[in-house]
C-alpha cells in the first residue's frame, strides 16, 4: 500500500468515526427529551403547577402555561400565562421571530414610550423567558408579576393542539398585528 493509500484509508476510517460519534449524540439528544434547534422543536405546550398564596396566608395551587405554534420558518405564535403570589398574574401573547441565536424574539410598543422587547431563549433543558428593559411587564403584568427568569422545562411540554389554537380570537388578533408590525 502506498502513502497515498494509507492517508486516504485513515481519512475514510476518521470519517467514519466522526459520523458514528455525530450519530450517538444525536440520538442522545432526541433521547433526552431536549428539542431540536428552531421553531419545530420548540412546538407544543409547557405548563407546571405549584403552590401559591395570598398575603393573609390562604394557600392555593397555581399553573404557569406557555403555548408555542409556528406560523412561519421563521416565526411562531406565543402565548403565555404566569400566576404570582396574591392573585397577581401576567398574561402576554403574540407572534415572535427567531433571532440569530435561535431565541423567539417578540417586539411590541409598551407604556410610556418604551418598547416591550421579550425573548424566550432556548437553555439545555429548559426555555427562559428575558424583558431585560422590564417593558412587557408593564403592559402584561400584575403589580407582583414578572416576565424575565421565568422558566418551562422541555419535560414539561406536551402537544399543542393546532388547530384549536388557530381558530382563537387570541391567535387571530396576534397574526394581525405582526402581519402590521412586518409591512
Amino acid at each position: 500500500m502506498t502513502s497515498i493509500h494509507k492517508k486516504m484509508q485513515l481519512s475514510r476510517g476518521s470519517i467514519a468515526a466522526a459520523f458514528s460519534v455525530s450519530l450517538v449524540l444525536l440520538l442522545a439528544v432526541e433521547a433526552s427529551g431536549q428539542p431540536k434547534r428552531g421553531i419545530d422543536g420548540l412546538e407544543g405546550l409547557y405548563r407546571y403547577r405549584f403552590d401559591n398564596g395570598l398575603m393573609d396566608g390562604t394557600k392555593y395551587k397555581s399553573e404557569n402555561r406557555l403555548t408555542i405554534l409556528k406560523v412561519t420558518a421563521s416565526s411562531a405564535y406565543f402565548n403565555t400565562h404566569l400566576e404570582w403570589a396574591n392573585g397577581h398574574s401576567c398574561d402576554l401573547s403574540g407572534v415572535a421571530d427567531v433571532d440569530s441565536s435561535g431565541a423567539l424574539v417578540y417586539r411590541e410598543p409598551s407604556l410610556e414610550g418604551r418598547v416591550c422587547v421579550f425573548t424566550i431563549k432556548q437553555g439545555a433543558d429548559r426555555l427562559v423567558f428575558d424583558d431585560k428593559e422590564g417593558s412587557c411587564r408593564l403592559i402584561s403584568c400584575g403589580a407582583r408579576g414578572m416576565l424575565s427568569g421565568v422558566e418551562f422545562q422541555f419535560s414539561s411540554r406536551a402537544k399543542v393542539r393546532a388547530d384549536e389554537i388557530r381558530k382563537s380570537p387570541d391567535f387571530a388578533r396576534a397574526l394581525e398585528e405582526y402581519k402590521h408590525r412586518s409591512r
